[in-house]
């Protein structure tokens, strides 16, 4: 079967799908990067305020901003940060797209899709592999009856 002989969804089904899936992908990216600042701010925080109390200052300062951390939750996204570049694909000056251009699109979604599907199953049958080495030393010591010190 030829590329001329395959049936393609719609162009528009296809664009959708495509902005849909890099939608995905960006709001679970900016989740992670949140996260992990989230993890650095709190770590430096901890560290002034262990600072100041050694060296005697108050650390109400330090313990509100981190309470408000604890607070900060990040809100996942409608519109893609460079949507801009997805539109500039409708707005080429062909009416319509080839059938090999409506293929390649086709082949990205699934692409996309797939990558994101098959990391969704990584991180759920081996979690050690998203784990940091703190937590995965925890629960390896749990696993066998011990308890790692504070």
């Amino acid at each position: 079967m030829s590329i001329v002989t395959k049936n393609f969804p719609p162009f528009k089904q296809i664009y959708k799908s495509l902005r849909q899936e890099l939608l995905l992908i960006q709001n679970k990216s900016a989740k992670f990067h949140a996260e992990r600042d989230l993890e650095k701010s709190k770590a430096l925080l901890t560290y002034k305020k262990i600072t100041l109390a050694k060296q005697g200052k108050d650390i109400t300062e330090i313990n509100q901003k981190l309470k408000d951390l604890e607070n900060g939750i990040v809100a996942e996204s409608k519109s893609l940060k460079d949507g801009h570049i997805l539109s500039e694909l409708i707005k080429e000056p062909k009416a319509t797209p080839t059938p090999y251009q409506i293929n390649n699109l086709n082949n990205i979604v699934t692409f996309l899709n797939s990558q994101r599907v098959y990391i969704e199953l990584l991180e759920r049958y081996n979690p050690g592999l998203t784990m940091s080495q703190e937590d995965n030393v925890r629960k390896t010591a749990n696993r066998v009856g011990l308890s790692v010190p504070e």
